[in-house]
């Protein structure tokens, strides 16, 4: 794989977006060109916003607030924040605390910088946290939401690469170092292998929530059962593993699924790490399931999507609860689903031979 000095450096440490952040600083520090390609990119999102004079990067700007990167006008005055993300969750206080910090300043700019694969799921947990902080969010396109005087824009990484790329111009020097970072972004928005660094591999609780969460579909599956929501025993259902996850077919009255930690749904749509898939076929019926799902399908955020061949639900899962209460919320949802596909004639056809145990 093509790649840059920064990118190959890089990809052996730890804390990769505040390597990114601060190549962004540097540059949009050393070019007035370059800020005025990110002033333009940000506009097009939120409106107009005054002349970005230079940036600062870490800084604490309140108790639980500490922004990738401030944007400062001539004056001194914070015009706006800039959060760096690749594939890391929110922390505690992104966007709330930023949100109300910017709030008390009369407002301003908070822009949240991801791979495009993000930014939907990115998006979306970001308008489920303002809303749960009881704050009134104004959707204004899917990239952009204002709340009260604050306006949120969210970038895409290689857009605006471009835009810095093309603003530059003849700059040489400032080229290279946008040709830098975008070496650097390219190799962590891919699935290419990143050398694994001694903190990741000694960050035990990544495969003891692993674990958590396979336990845990057993749990709703079985629970399922016991409430009559889901039947494995009529087919001789089976427990069923591959690459990108492991779970276990089951059967609404109606419609057959897989029903799993699916670590691919998880990375490319957010949402939830447990997912049901109902496939094609006579027994999956996706082709079905078009009609009754039409609301979830277009939700926004969607609460059910269609794509090759399948419909695929996440199993929305309670937050800051017990596993009993989890598994209730899970179990709840599934009852919900049964209850919208009842309205399909009973399930008939025949069963994946993977799903069987023979």
């Amino acid at each position: 794989m093509a790649t840059t000095v920064l990118a190959h450096l890089a990809a052996s440490m730890p804390q990769k977006e505040n390597l990114a952040t601060e190549a962004l600083a540097f540059i949009l520090n050393g070019s007035a060109a370059a800020r005025g390609a990110l002033q333009s990119q940000m506009a097009a999102l939120v409106g107009e916003i005054a002349p970005v004079a230079r940036v600062t990067t870490q800084i604490a700007v309140g108790e639980d607030s500490r922004p990738d990167v401030v944007l400062l006008a001539d004056s001194g005055d914070p015009l706006g924040y800039i959060e760096a993300k690749f594939w890391a969750a929110l922390t505690d206080a992104q966007p709330v605390a930023y949100v109300k910090r910017l709030s008390d300043k009369s407002g301003g700019v908070l822009a949240f910088l991801a791979p495009a694969r993000r930014l939907p799921t990115l998006h979306t947990e970001m308008r489920e946290r303002l809303e749960a902080a009881k704050l009134d969010v104004t959707e204004v396109t899917s990239r952009s939401m204002r709340v009260g005087t604050v306006r949120i824009a969210l970038l895409e990484w290689s857009n605006l690469l471009a835009a810095l790329r093309d603003a530059i111009g003849g700059d040489r020097a400032a080229a290279s170092d946008v040709d830098q970072l975008a070496g650097l972004v390219a190799r962590f928005e891919t699935n290419a292998f990143l050398p694994l660094t001694r903190v990741e591999l000694d960050d035990l609780d990544v495969p003891r929530r692993v674990l958590t969460l396979a336990h845990l579909v057993n749990s709703i599956v079985d629970q399922a059962i016991n409430e009559q929501v889901l039947d494995v025993k009529k087919q001789k259902l089976k427990p069923t593993h591959f690459i990108h996850g492991s779970g276990r077919y089951a059967a609404f009255p109606t419609a057959g699924c897989w029903l799993g930690l699916d670590h691919e749904l998880w990375s490319t749509r957010g949402r939830s790490p447990i997912w049901i898939r109902f496939k094609s076929g006579d027994w999956g019926r996706s082709e079905r399931l078009g009609e009754p799902l039409r609301s979830w399908l277009n939700a926004d955020p969607p609460r059910a999507y269609a794509a090759d061949g399948e419909v695929q639900v996440p199993v929305l899962l309670a937050v800051g609860a017990e596993k009993e209460r989890v598994v209730e919320s899970a179990v709840r949802q599934l009852r919900d689903l049964k209850k919208i596909l009842s309205g399909l004639p009973p399930l008939g056809g025949e069963v994946p031979e993977a799903a069987t145990l023979g």
